[in-house]
């Protein structure tokens, strides 16, 4: 894994229009920076999901800390089929 990151979900204080701006440029910068997988953590993952065009889930955990619950998502870049 060589991107790892915790990053913002929807909250009170995050509008949904900010964060799925959020989550579409970050996906758009990874699918060129990441090689192969990369790990997000998140509090909420129902809205990123839908982001996972180019990464394919392989591992979902979900762990606690204290009464907060996050989730780490590892995701593997799809491959790109050759072209001719």
């Amino acid at each position: 894994v060589k991107v790892v990151s915790y990053i913002p979900s929807l909250s009170k204080r995050n509008k949904e229009q900010d964060i799925r701006k959020f989550y579409s440029e970050l996906f758009h910068q990874l699918n060129y920076i990441a090689k192969d997988k990369v790990a997000l953590i998140v509090k909420k993952n129902d809205l990123i999901k839908s982001y996972f065009d180019k990464f394919k889930l392989i591992k979902e955990l979900q762990i606690r800390n204290g009464d907060v619950k996050f989730y780490i998502l590892v995701l593997k870049k799809n491959e790109r089929k050759n072209q001719k």
